[in-house]
Parts: structure tokens; sequence; C-alpha cells
């Protein structure tokens, strides 16, 4: 039975230590694509260009909620 517990531990650390690399990881390998999609999508939904030059994205600091910050946004009303 303590073998059993053990492999189960061992599974359950594996699992969550690889969703917590997710964490990190997925912000990093999706930065060009979620920018893109996020200045498309306030240019739609707003009556302005907007683009801006770097944004941090985080999924860590409030987990389940995304963190996210524009760095030296430019916003034009055309």
């Amino acid at each position: 039975m303590k073998k059993v517990l053990k492999i189960a531990a061992r599974i359950f650390l594996g699992v969550l230590l690889i969703v917590f690399l997710a964490l990190i990881i997925v912000p990093v390998i999706f930065k060009a694509p979620i920018l893109t999609r996020v200045e498309n999508e306030l240019n739609s939904s707003l009556n302005a260009e907007v683009s801006f030059d770097d944004f941090r994205l985080s999924l860590i600091k409030k987990f389940s909620k995304l963190k996210y910050g524009a760095e030296r946004p430019f916003y034009c009303w055309c």
C-alpha cells in the first residue's frame, strides 16, 4: 500500500510541476500572437486605433485571472 501511495504522490507532483511550468512558459511562447490578438480586439471594440510597444503577461500573480500590462500605449482617434 505504501508503494502505491508513493507512486500516486510522484504522479501528482509531476502533473503539478507540468502545470506550473506551463503557466510560466505559455506567455513567453505565445507573446506575439497574444499581442496581435489584443491589438485587434481593442481596435475593433474602440472607435480608435490602439498600439503599444511591449506588454507584460502573467498567469501566476493572480491565478485563474490573466494579468496584462501595456508599455507606452498609443491611441489615435481617426
